[in-house]
């Protein structure tokens, strides 16, 4: 374990919190496909969750992931945390806000991905398919308690590489 260390968030959405959290976090507004604004092997240790829906195959290969080698410096660890874009023992409820996701990443070349927390992104996506907030909200909370009934999950992985020296 490091004895001392700093931790940057980053997020093409102003999200982040702006009281309670550690001296040492910083927060950074900024487009990940962009050449982020860190020297060549800046860091340690680089951590992505959950972005496979983000970008597009291409934004992975040419962007993402040659961004992620060029930031974690030579015998540093890289970290991605991703889950399975569709969900295993889903309800009627569940199947249709899927379905109208998958339908609207695939129709801008991305992968899919569901959340509660979608944010602007997940209210754009849902919609373009005539949900308004009350029933958007309703829908989550018939998903909820479907997901307790069909014991609904995704399966998630752990991706972990050592850079070499």
């Amino acid at each position: 374990m490091w004895n001392w260390n700093l931790d940057f968030g980053i997020d093409l959405s102003p999200i982040f919190p702006t009281e309670g959290f550690p001296l040492n976090v910083e927060f950074i507004q900024y487009n990940v496909l962009d050449v982020l604004p860190y020297e060549d092997s800046s860091f340690d240790f680089v951590h992505e969750k959950f972005m496979v829906s983000a970008f597009t195959e291409e934004q992975w290969k040419k962007n993402v992931i040659p961004e992620i080698i060029r930031l974690t410096r030579p015998d540093g660890w890289v970290e991605l945390l991703e889950r399975d874009t569709f969900i295993i023992s889903d309800g009627n409820a569940t199947t249709r806000i899927a379905k109208a996701f998958k339908d609207f990443m695939r129709s801008r070349g991305m992968n899919s991905i569901i959340g509660k927390k979608g944010g602007k992104t997940g209210q754009e996506r849902i919609g373009q398919y005539e949900y308004n907030a009350e029933h958007f909200d309703a829908l989550i909370e018939t998903i909820s308690i479907e997901a307790e009934k069909t014991t609904s999950y995704f399966n998630q992985y752990l991706i972990c590489g050592h850079k070499k020296i």
